[in-house]
């Protein structure tokens, strides 16, 4: 490595340096007065909700923000838990479903469509379907 030199005398260097110091102040301090005049103002949004709620669980914990949004985190996950696997259950049982769905669902396109009373019995029949396989076609949708 090459070593760097400084030919100017330590009083000329410390000058140099309160000056480089004052003039980072000024700027920290302009920083500040420039955004004094903005206060937080909280909407009814998801996002705004949870900041604030973030602040809230900060200020009462005492404890850092990486920490209150990990343990906000992992309650969060805690509560959330039963969803998941309610929702990996369903589709798990979906996907043994879909075999026996794929025979029913073709002789229900292969129906004449304006045979009302055959396509409600083939309805009832994919009622039952899910029935037999405890499954519920929008239990997936609920948690991706």
């Amino acid at each position: 490595g090459s070593t760097i030199v400084s030919c100017a005398s330590p009083e000329e260097e410390i000058a140099k340096f309160e000056q480089n110091a004052s003039a980072a102040e000024t700027a920290v301090e302009t920083a500040v007065a420039t955004t004094d005049g903005l206060v937080w103002e909280s909407t009814w949004w998801p996002q705004d909700q949870m900041l604030d709620f973030i602040v809230y669980a900060h200020g009462m914990s005492g404890a850092n923000y990486a920490i209150t949004i990990g343990a906000i985190t992992l309650a969060f996950r805690t509560f959330m838990f039963p969803m998941f696997v309610k929702s990996q259950r369903n589709s798990s049982r979906m996907a043994h479903l879909k075999p026996e769905m794929d025979v029913l669902k073709e002789r229900i396109d292969q129906l004449d469509p304006k045979d009302l009373q055959l396509q409600q019995e083939y309805a009832k029949k994919m009622q039952a379907l899910f029935r037999k396989y405890d499954v519920n076609p929008l239990g997936s949708l609920v948690i991706p």
